[in-house]
């Protein structure tokens, strides 16, 4: 029996410690929210399993490009009397809010012969309003009506539309203060004023099933 746990240990360093898990559970990433936007502050849960009844996890995180990093050691608890028993762990990293995007979160965790290296990809999406070209109200259809939240909110300003198009799709916008000025924006271009009542003219007819009211106020503020 000594000879075969010799033989075992040889055939481990061999490997190189990082490639032994030992009878690992399964890690995971989950990213919360899972259908996460703009607006949300996000956070990964990382977690693994440690051959010691007490697991502390010491960890730093980097955002680099739209790749998260999330390294860290494994280690037992200082001062405590440890069980060798598989026990599980996690941790919580705040990632905070992130531009729309597509994302890829890299997990590397060592300690000893334990090793977590995991790997997964999430999307941010774009909170706001969803508009479609020239239908200022929402409504579903452009028409006559369109030209009234255009005159209501002329001379506004907010944030343009990243997600632009002129052709006939959806398409999320930030919201405007007040909201029903959002769609009224026709061209994205960050104020009301004549050149969105062109695209009114160009569009006229068109129909979508998404319609949704803003709210047309005018002592809106």
């Amino acid at each position: 029996m000594k000879s075969f746990r010799n033989a075992i240990l040889i055939w481990a360093l061999a490997l190189g410690f990082s490639a032994i898990t030992f009878a690992q559970t399964p890690n995971s990433i989950t990213i919360v929210p899972a259908a996460a936007t703009t607006d949300d502050s996000i956070k990964a849960i990382v977690c693994g399993t440690w051959g010691s009844s007490c697991p502390r996890v010491d960890y730093f995180y980097y955002l680099s490009g739209n790749t998260l990093f999330i390294q860290g050691t494994l280690t037992d608890v200082p001062g405590m009397i440890c069980l060798t028993v598989l026990t599980s762990w996690s941790i919580t990293v705040p990632i905070g809010k992130l531009p729309a995007g597509a994302y890829t979160v890299a997990v590397n965790i060592e300690g000893g012969f334990w090793r977590v290296v995991e790997a997964d990809t999430f999307t941010v999406t774009q909170s706001g309003v969803t508009c479609w070209l020239a239908d200022t109200n929402n409504d579903g259809i452009v028409n006559q009506a369109d030209i009234l939240p255009i005159g209501l909110y002329w001379g506004r300003t907010g944030p343009s539309c990243p997600n632009c198009s002129m052709s006939w799709v959806p398409r999320c916008c930030p919201p405007w203060t007040p909201i029903g000025a959002t769609c009224a924006d026709t061209n994205c271009d960050g104020v009301i004023n004549q050149a969105d009542v062109l695209l009114i003219g160009l569009n006229w007819g068109k129909t979508h099933t998404n319609s949704q009211s803003l709210g047309l106020h005018s002592q809106d503020q």
